[in-house]
């Protein structure tokens, strides 16, 4: 694989975007670390089913939206930057 031949001595810890940026970069910014946008996905979805608008979601609930985008760019970002490296 490209990793292989190039970077043998920092291989990801898995196939993820995050683990293979990890070893190619760009890093993910810290406050985007330990993110789990599964599960923040899902709380975000389930608040909106039961309260029907995104004004009625608590402070906690738009902070995983927000938190959200802000994975979405750096993944939409990243993976660009990652197919420039490998091909």
């Amino acid at each position: 694989s490209w990793i292989n031949r190039n970077n043998p001595e920092n291989r990801p810890e898995d196939w993820g975007l995050k683990s293979i940026m990890k070893s190619v970069g760009p890093q993910i910014p810290c406050s985007l670390e330990e993110h789990s946008p599964t599960y923040k996905l899902r709380e975000v979805k389930a608040m909106l089913l039961k309260r029907k608008a995104y004004a009625s979601l608590t402070k906690v609930k738009k902070n995983h939206w927000e938190s959200l985008l802000a994975y979405n760019e750096w993944d939409c970002r990243a993976l660009p930057k990652l197919l420039r490296k490998t091909l």
